[in-house]
């Protein structure tokens, strides 16, 4: 199985789904944040929707201020009404059957449905939303009419100020191939592969050659030792799209967007992309990134999240852990 926010833009993530918090930097975070919400399935059709009648969603909180805090979280979606026209967003809605909503705002009050609330400690924190029963049946009955779009709404409280999340969930008629979330294979940091989550690796503080130390940025201008991270990623999908100028369906494959986060320390770059399908490059050229030191040594681990987006509404997630001895 394939298995893993944005739109406000003052300290706030950007992409289909957002979240809004204090930080210093995007992929440096001090407090509570929402990075990413997946879904499963990422777009619902006739073809994959699920036997339980229920669509899984999971809210990816990163809490390093305060590690297992309880948290109070709430769930819930609106159904959106599609726009005219086919969905430009590709996949499986990437035809007239799609919806062709794109908007990630909060669902309004009056079309607002709780779907769970509560408090937990555990995280991720995840929720089981039913599909409604007019949606499922449409779906079912293969109509050419355009249909509601889902929108998952996710709320948790930070000291007393709400952060919220929204994430898009396409629906779509056609009988094009749906889209999957991405597949994300493991993480090698310094050479060593570490495949699950969330491994800690063990490192000597400041302990590396000189090729391998920067210069932090920071005012301190201390030379930290500098660690090589890189994704292995497979399964990229083809899929049609709807051009708006030609009105022709063109076939595009995926690429993969990598959002990288840490709890200390910061990165050569904070995202990486994979080449333009089109150009028959490798398909991990140009993914990795750089994490480098603090400039005090940590006195725990630190956390590092990576976020995969494939462009379409699916996304993919893991942790690791570093541990600077």
């Amino acid at each position: 199985m394939r298995g893993v926010i944005y739109v406000v833009i003052i300290a706030c993530a950007l992409a289909v789904t957002s979240s809004c918090t204090k930080f210093d930097t995007a992929g440096i975070i001090k407090d509570r944040r929402i990075i990413a919400i997946v879904a499963e399935p990422p777009e619902l059709t006739k073809a994959t929707l699920p036997m339980s009648g229920n669509l899984g969603v999971t809210a990816i909180v990163v809490e390093p201020g305060s590690p297992g805090a309880t948290l109070s979280y709430e769930w819930g979606y609106c159904q959106v009404a599609p726009t005219a026209g086919p969905n430009p967003a590709g996949g499986g809605g990437g035809g007239p059957g799609g919806g062709g909503a794109v908007t990630s705002a909060r669902c309004d009050d009056t079309d607002y449905q709780l779907v769970s609330s509560g408090a937990s400690s555990s995280l991720p924190l995840t929720a089981v939303i039913a599909i409604p029963a007019t949606l499922t049946a449409a779906l079912n009955a293969g109509t050419a009419l355009l249909v509601p779009e889902i929108r998952v709404q996710f709320n948790v409280d930070d000291n007393g100020t709400g952060l919220y999340a929204t994430k898009r969930i396409a629906v779509s008629t056609t009988n094009l191939t749906p889209n999957h979330n991405p597949t994300l294979d493991a993480i090698e940091i310094e050479g060593v592969v570490a495949p699950t989550m969330p491994t800690t690796m063990n490192f000597t503080y400041s302990n590396c050659s000189e090729a391998k130390r920067v210069t932090l940025d920071d005012g301190s201008k201390k030379r930290v030792c500098a660690y090589d991270i890189a994704p292995t990623v497979s399964g990229m999908e083809d899929y049609t799209e709807y051009n708006r100028i030609t009105g022709q369906m063109d076939a595009r494959r995926e690429q993969y967007t990598f959002a990288w986060y840490a709890d200390a320390g910061s990165f050569k770059s904070e995202t990486t992309t994979q080449p333009d399908p089109r150009l028959l490059r490798p398909i991990n050229e140009g993914v990795a990134t750089e994490w480098r030191e603090p400039a005090d040594k940590p006195t725990t681990p630190v956390n590092i999240w990576l976020v995969v987006r494939d462009g379409r509404g699916g996304v993919a997630w893991t942790q690791r852990q570093i541990n600077l001895q």
